[in-house]
């Protein structure tokens, strides 16, 4: 936390020195770190049809992941008045999660500025925000502090829109325009696809099993899923070979595998989860709505929950998990035996039921919804 007066002069900068640019857009992801989720798209849909404006990404960057932000785009730092004169500057930012880490040092949003939310969740399973059992109070105030100052919040579905409505943003400033990220599940999987074996070196031939479970609160699970048992239940329902690809939450504490798993591909270096899902010819998480992206593609998930009991009664759950797609195990053996039992035909009337019963309104196109949203709010339009 920066000085009072420290403080004081940031926020006299924001409102009298520091002039906003027009045009200027600038994209914050969550972690501060990869180029990735929703903003990522959207800075890629303003590049593929020729914004003019200055686009700016802000967050620490892998080398891997510098080498993936186009030349196009500017980056920039989380850190120190650089980063705080990017955000006074900028007519437009996108952002995933919060500003609130600016607004702890005196940042100061200007009336002719417009902050677009995205978000980075999606229709369930886990409970978030003021609907989470174990909501922390200081959490909770901090981000109701910068509630006032959102303009736009993108959702994908009807449940999403309604949980933003509860909690934050109110039903004034939700958009359904469905969430950028996932534009990718209605594209050419097979480039993408192409990429992530390449850059795990792995033949395009070979089938990938994604493992993404979420964080705990307090703690990990009370069981480690078996990579050996998982693997051979893939190969005698689907056929071929498979690999098991690990992707452990920034937040968790526990890797959440069983010991003498030699043959598990650990992606969590692996910046967008997006082009894993996409890679993904199945998937298995605990409580994380990356699964709910992953649906959009139609291809077989599971749901591998050891400790749904306490985490039910702890954080919390959307809804039951049997109401879900998804078939759920609470051991490896259950996991197994419900890969074998894999029903794809009824897999594919949950899927659409599923959907419908959310709202979903994802189509391909919310990159382009957003994109249009921005140019309508920036280069003079005002």
């Amino acid at each position: 936390m920066m000085s009072g007066l420290r403080m004081r002069f940031v926020s006299w900068c924001c409102r009298r020195l520091w002039k906003t640019k027009p045009g200027k857009v600038l994209f914050i992801n969550h972690t501060g770190s990869g180029y990735k989720c929703n903003p990522k798209y959207v800075c890629e849909e303003l590049l593929r049809r020729g914004y003019a404006g200055e686009l700016v990404w802000m967050g620490g960057l892998s080398r891997t992941a510098r080498k993936e932000i186009p030349a196009r785009v500017a980056c920039a730092s989380l850190h120190g008045l650089r980063a705080l004169w990017h955000l006074a500057t900028a007519e437009v930012w996108v952002d995933n999660v919060s500003v609130l880490r600016f607004l702890n040092r005196g940042f100061v949003k200007k009336p002719e500025q417009i902050y677009i939310q995205t978000w980075h969740g999606s229709m369930g399973l886990k409970l978030d925000g003021l609907d989470t059992k174990t909501a922390d109070p200081g959490t909770v105030a901090a981000l109701k502090r910068e509630t006032p100052l959102v303009d736009f919040c993108i959702a994908n579905s009807e449940h999403e829109a309604q949980f933003y409505a509860r909690n934050w943003f109110g039903p004034r400033k939700i958009v359904k325009y469905g969430h950028p990220r996932n534009d990718v599940f209605f594209r050419d999987r097979e480039p993408l696809r192409d990429k992530v074996c390449r850059r795990l070196g792995l033949s395009p031939a070979t089938k990938l099993f994604l493992y993404a479970p979420t964080f705990r609160d307090g703690g990990t699970a009370d069981a480690e899923l078996d990579v050996r048992s998982t693997v051979a239940a893939l190969e005698e329902r689907f056929g071929g070979e498979w690999r098991f690809l690990f992707r452990p939450h920034p937040k968790a504490k526990g890797h959440g595998l069983a010991p003498g798993a030699a043959d598990v591909v650990n992606v969590a270096a692996y910046d967008d989860i997006q082009e894993l899902l996409v890679a993904a010819d199945a998937m298995a998480t605990d409580y994380s709505s990356c699964i709910c992206d992953f649906l959009l593609g139609g291809r077989p998930g599971f749901i591998f929950a050891p400790d749904l009991d306490a985490y039910a009664n702890g954080r919390g759950l959307c809804y039951p998990l049997e109401t879900t797609p998804f078939p759920v195990a609470k051991t490896s053996s259950g996991l197994a035996d419900a890969i074998r039992a894999f029903d794809a035909v009824r897999y594919a009337e949950a899927r659409e039921s599923f959907l419908e019963a959310r709202g979903c309104v994802e189509d391909g196109q919310a990159s382009a919804r957003v994109a249009d949203l921005i140019v309508a709010q920036t280069l003079g339009s005002r």
